[in-house]
C-alpha cells in the first residue's frame, strides 16, 4: 500500500469520528459513501490492520476482522474479506461450515446490526455466494479420517462458485453418478464450480491407484493444477477426454501419472511443468514442448535427458539434478535466464566442477544466464571455505550465485545464504514446523468431535 492511501485512509477515519460526535445517534458517515467506496476501503484494511512480522500473504481469517469494523460498514466488509477464506484448523472448518449453513449473514447471528429492515434485506443472502478463494488443509502422507474428508467436500459445497480450491481429499466413488466409470476425489455435481481456475490436491490414500482424468470434464476452465500424492492409471486415454484448453501451469509433488507425456500434450496453452519426486518416463522419441517458459524436472525415478528440451527456446527458467546438469549442459537451451541445480548428498560439487561448467556458459553462449541457484541437501563446509573464490568467479561472468543450504532434518531453521557481487553475505531466515509441530489431523477429529 502506498503512503497516500495510508493518509487517506486515516484522514477517513479522523473525518467519520468527527462526524459521529456532531450527527445524531444511528447515523454514520457510512451510511452516506457509495458502495463501492465502502468496498475499495475493505479491501485496503487487512494491510492496514495486519502486523508485518506475523502477516502470511494469502491467508486472512475474515472472522478476525469482523468485530473491528463498524457496524454499519458490515455489508461491504463481509463481501471483501469472504472472497479470500482460508481455513487453517479442524475446529475453525466445523465453524466456518456452521456459518455457511446458516439462512441467513453472521451478522445477525452476532448481533452486529440490530435495525430489522437491514437485518430483513440481508436473510435471503447466503455466504456461500460470496466465496471464491477457499484454502482448506492440505497434507500429505498422514491421512485423512473420513468424516474430516466430508465435511471438505461438505464445505466446498455449500459455496456456490468458487475460482480457488485446496483441500486434501480421499479418492471416492460418488453414488449421484453410478454411471461414470473414474473415480473423482472432489464429489461434486458436474457444472458445478465451472469457473474453477486453479485446484491444489493432496491425495489421503496415496497408495492406491486412480483413474480420474485430471478434471478435464469435470472443470474445463481449470489454469493451474498441483497434485500431490496422486497415482493415475495409464488406463485412462487423453486422447479420448476433453482437453484442458486452458491450462497454462501443473505442478506434481510424489505423483506417479500414466500417460503424462500425452496429457501435457493435449494443453496448447500450457507454459509452467513442475516435476519434483514425480516418475515421469518420457519416450525416446518424445520431446518436452517448444512452449514451455519454465520447467522444473528433477528427483524424477529415471534419469534426465536434457536433449527432450534442447528445442525449447522459450525456456527461462529451469530446475534440474546437479548429477544431470553436470554432464548434459551443453543440452541447455541458449535463452535460459535463471536455473536452479539441486545437489544430492552424493553429489556434493567440488571446486574443479564449478570452474568447469561455470567456464562452460561462455561456450554454449548462455550470454541471457543471469541468476543460478546451487541447492544442496546438507551444510558443506566447503560453500563457506571457497565463498571468496566463487564471488570472483560469478563476477567475472555477470552471474549472480545464490546457494541454498537446505538442512533435512528436525530443525526449524533453514538458513538460506546469497553470494552477491559486492562480497557481501546475507542470511534469509524463515521457519520450518518440527514432527512435533504437524498437526496430526485425526487426534484433533477426535478431540473436536
Amino acid at each position: 500500500m502506498s503512503a497516500n492511501e495510508t493518509v487517506q485512509l486515516s484522514a477517513l477515519g479522523r473525518t467519520s469520528r468527527r462526524w459521529r460526535r456532531q450527527q445524531k445517534p444511528g447515523h454514520s458517515i457510512a451510511q452516506q459513501l457509495p458502495h463501492e467506496i465502502l468496498l475499495q476501503i475493505f479491501n485496503l484494511i487487512p494491510r492496514v490492520r495486519a502486523k508485518p512480522s506475523s502477516y502470511i500473504t494469502g491467508q486472512v481469517d475474515p472472522m478476525r476482522h469482523i468485530p473491528r469494523v463498524c457496524k454499519n460498514w458490515f455489508n461491504p466488509g463481509t463481501e471483501v474479506l469472504y472472497k479470500f477464506v482460508c481455513v487453517p484448523r479442524v475446529a475453525s472448518a466445523m465453524l466456518f461450515y456452521r456459518t455457511l449453513a446458516a439462512k441467513t449473514h453472521p451478522h445477525s447471528l452476532l448481533g452486529f446490526l440490530k435495525e430489522r429492515r437491514r437485518r430483513s434485506e440481508q436473510r435471503s443472502v447466503g455466504l456461500g455466494s460470496l466465496v471464491k478463494i477457499l484454502l482448506l488443509p492440505k497434507r500429505v502422507w498422514v491421512g485423512c479420517p473420513p468424516g474430516l474428508t466430508v465435511l471438505f467436500s461438505r464445505i466446498i459445497n455449500a459455496c456456490d462458485s468458487l475460482d480457488e480450491i485446496q483441500v486434501i481429499c480421499t479418492i471416492m466413488h460418488d453414488p449421484r453418478f453410478p454411471h461414470q466409470i473414474p473415480r473423482y476425489p472432489l464429489p461434486t455435481p458436474i457444472g458445478k464450480h465451472a469457473n474453477l481456475k486453479t485446484i491444489a490436491l493432496a491425495n489421503a490414500e496415496a497408495s492406491l491407484w486412480t483413474n480420474f482424468p485430471l478434471f478435464s470434464e469435470q472443470f474445463p476452465n481449470l489454469e493451474d493444477i498441483c497434485l500431490s500424492g496422486f497415482r493415475i492409471s495409464d488406463l485412462v486415454d487423453p486422447s479420448n477426454l476433453q482437453p484442458l484448453l486452458k491450462l497454462k501451469s501443473i505442478r506434481l509433488e510424489s505423483c506417479d501419472i500414466g500417460n503424462l507425456e500425452r496429457w501435457l500434450m493435449t494443453c496448447p496453452a500450457l507454459r509452467k511443468v513442475e516435476i519434483d519426486l514425480s516418475v515421469w518416463n518420457v519416450l525416446p522419441g518424445g520431446g518436452v514442448f517448444p512452449q514451455l517458459t519454465i520447467l522444473q524436472w528433477s528427483r524424477t525415478s529415471t534419469p534426465i535427458d536434457l536433449i527432450h528440451i534442447s528445442e525449447c527456446n522459450d525456456l527461462q527458467t529451469l530446475t534440474t539434478d546437479y548429477h544431470t546438469f553436470q554432464y548434459q549442459w551443453k543440452h541447455i537451451p541458449r535463452h535460459i535466464q535463471d536455473l536452479n541445480i539441486i545437489a544430492r548428498e552424493a553429489d556434493v560439487p567440488t571446486q574443479s566442477d564449478f570452474s568447469e561448467f561455470i567456464r562452460g556458459f561462455e561456450g554454449v553462449s548462455l550470454g541471457r544466464l543471469r541468476h543460478m541457484t546451487l541447492r544442496i541437501a546438507k551444510e558443506n563446509p566447503w560453500i563457506i571455505e571457497n565463498a571468496g573464490w566463487l564471488r570472483e568467479l560469478t563476477k567475472e561472468h555477470d552471474v549472480d550465485l545464490e546457494l541454498d543450504l537446505t538442512k533435512f532434518g528436525p530443525l526449524p531453521v533453514k538458513p538460506v545464504v546469497t553470494l552477491w557481487h559486492d562480497g557481501a553475505q546475507k542470511i534469509r531466515r524463515f521457519t520450518k514446523p518440527t514432527r512435533a509441530q504437524e498437526i496430526d489431523w485425526e487426534q484433533m477429529y477426535r478431540q473436536k468431535g
